[in-house]
């Protein structure tokens, strides 16, 4: 399904053809692999209690994690 949302980023992969720097008047990007270098460790906590998790990844910047 296609977002509707104004703010979303189209995201390709490199190498295929047809794309330009907007599609749908949308912006694109160039969709890089991101490696996790270190997964974030389990942790217990009380529920309603607030939980820090730490990664660390490689690949082209800016990276950005969901």
């Amino acid at each position: 399904m296609f977002s509707q949302d104004e703010n979303a980023t189209i995201y390709y992969l490199a190498g295929t053809k047809g794309w330009g720097s907007t599609f749908g008047g949308r912006p694109t990007s160039l969709y890089i692999e991101v490696t996790i270098t270190q997964q974030p460790a389990s942790q217990t906590v009380e529920a309603g209690s607030s939980v820090t998790f730490t990664v660390d990844a490689t690949g082209t910047p800016p990276l950005a994690f969901q």
